[in-house]
């Protein structure tokens, strides 16, 4: 990064950072900068706002800080890394961003008036900044769409690749579950680090929450496959599905024993689409839990085909966990 690059930022960081405590009363700048948030990236669209109430009420939760980030992507070199005068707080993309976040605080406090908000307008790459963001974040929310136009900040690229290169959990929102609702956790499972990620996640939500977890194993059906089309086959499925249970069971029981206040039901799908048995098993559900890549039910292709699907058709919230990173409640 260059350095008026890395001037510009720290510029706009003290004289575009807001904090509001409980009661709606601004705040100082915080003099711990390293303490763990919630962070929530807000473009304007209503889909943010949505993400804004359900990070204030994560938030609360876990008693920690929410953190509201607008990123402005430069619209000329001079705004960023030329060696001009930094951009000054009254430049018309910054004052929307700032607009915005407080749109987005207002409907914080307002979901959730015990929340400890903050807000900071920030100029780069919205991907790239965002994924920078959530190194000192314990989850990142994002909308699941964003505006139209070239103040857009979470459109599906972007959201995407937050939800890929993130380096904590990445929750997008579409709508919001009523929070007092008793509704399931359904997490997607197979045997990958992935995998693992996504169910130690969903067993500390549903602890925390009391919610009940719905674990779902797809498999495909071999004779599906074109190669095999027309010819008589002697696979025995009824087995394949029987070790598919057996595996799951085995995976699960660890998790069990370690959370024995969860109330888990197994579900192992056959199925040639394995988004279509996670998205059926949550059609109640107040969340989704996947991993960012996997094996089986999650194939490896950036964000992964079955993770990518639920997370741009599922109506409940879409948790993407990161086997790099450490327990989202710890």
């Amino acid at each position: 990064m260059k350095d008026t690059e890395r001037a510009m930022r720290g510029y706009l960081a003290s004289s575009l950072y807001t904090e509001t405590h409980p009661g709606g009363e601004p705040g100082p700048h915080p003099s711990v900068v390293d303490e763990r948030v919630v962070l929530a990236g807000i473009d304007g669209s209503e889909f943010a706002v949505r993400a804004a109430r359900w990070a204030a009420r994560e938030a609360a939760r876990r008693s920690i800080p929410l953190r509201l980030v607008h990123v402005c992507a430069p619209l000329y070199p001079g705004m960023v890394s030329s060696g001009s005068a930094p951009a000054k707080p009254e430049d018309i993309l910054v004052r929307q961003g700032r607009n915005f976040l407080r749109a987005a605080a207002a409907a914080s406090v307002a979901a959730e008036p015990a929340v400890r908000v903050r807000e900071e307008v920030l100029i780069g790459s919205p991907a790239k900044t965002l994924i920078e963001q959530t190194a000192s974040a314990e989850l990142a929310v994002l909308g699941s769409r964003g505006r139209v136009g070239l103040d857009r900040l979470l459109t599906g690229s972007v959201a995407d690749a937050v939800a890929t290169h993130g380096r904590c959990p990445i929750a997008v929102i579409r709508t919001e579950p009523d929070p007092g609702e008793s509704r399931p956790v359904v997490v997607g499972v197979d045997d990958s680090a992935d995998g693992e990620a996504a169910l130690a996640y969903a067993f500390e939500e549903c602890a925390a929450t009391k919610a009940p977890l719905i674990a779902v194993r797809s498999w495909r059906d071999p004779s599906a496959d074109d190669a095999w089309s027309g010819i008589p086959s002697t696979i025995d499925l009824e087995q394949i599905e029987a070790g598919e249970e057996r595996g799951l069971n085995a995976i699960l029981d660890a998790w069990r024993k370690r959370y024995p206040e969860v109330t888990v039901t197994s579900t192992v799908v056959r199925s040639n689409r394995p988004a279509d048995a996670v998205l059926r098993a949550a059609k109640n559900a107040r969340l989704i839990v996947v991993g960012s890549h996997g094996r089986g039910v999650f194939t490896r292709a950036l964000l992964g085909s079955t993770s990518r699907t639920v997370l741009h058709h599922a109506e409940s919230p879409v948790v993407v966990a990161h086997p790099a990173v450490e327990s989202a409640h710890s």
